[in-house]
């Protein structure tokens, strides 16, 4: 396990103010109505002279609330240096927001 992957983690629970933060749950996991789900989808390398010199991992994340006035969202776009607003879509009475988030 990635040490960033724990520290990004750590944050989502800290912004969420509890522990219902997720990573690439099983499908049979019961999610709360107010959680986030979160998973790799891409790593960036950048290498000069055959050699990295930078990486960053992007994770999909997905916000998932009832409340469709929670700004949660956006103080994650706020906090995270680099994070982009993806979708919004409603489903089953509850809001499911997307942010691609490199860290």
């Amino acid at each position: 396990m990635s040490n960033h992957r724990l520290e990004l983690h750590s944050k989502l629970c800290e912004l969420l103010g509890t522990n219902d933060v997720f990573f690439q749950p099983p499908e049979n996991l019961k999610i709360p109505n107010r959680a986030i789900i979160y998973q790799l989808t891409d790593t960036v390398q950048r290498k000069a002279d055959n050699k990295l010199y930078n990486k960053v991992d992007r994770y999909q994340v997905l916000f998932i609330t009832p409340n469709p006035d929670d700004r949660l969202w956006e103080t994650m776009l706020e906090e995270f240096e680099i994070a982009n607003f993806e979708r919004h879509y409603k489903y089953e009475n509850l809001n499911y927001y997307s942010i691609s988030i490199y860290y």
